[in-house]
């Protein structure tokens, strides 16, 4: 997981790879997390809800 500014970005198969799961991988672990951020509520601002969303990149890590 590395925190790029406001995102995380988080890569499934590296170092080690894990055949041809990442998306299933990163899928299986965004949706449970998508889910947490959606119940959370800032203590300082209760009226605003927070807007997450999820992108999926299938392309190499170069």
């Amino acid at each position: 997981v590395e925190n790029i500014g406001d995102a995380f970005m988080v890569a499934s198969g590296l170092p080690m790879c894990n055949g041809t799961r990442h998306m299933h991988g990163i899928a299986t672990m965004s949706l449970p997390f998508l889910s947490a951020i959606l119940h959370c509520q800032s203590g300082h601002m209760p009226e605003e809800k927070l807007k997450p969303w999820i992108g999926l990149h299938t392309g190499s890590q170069n």
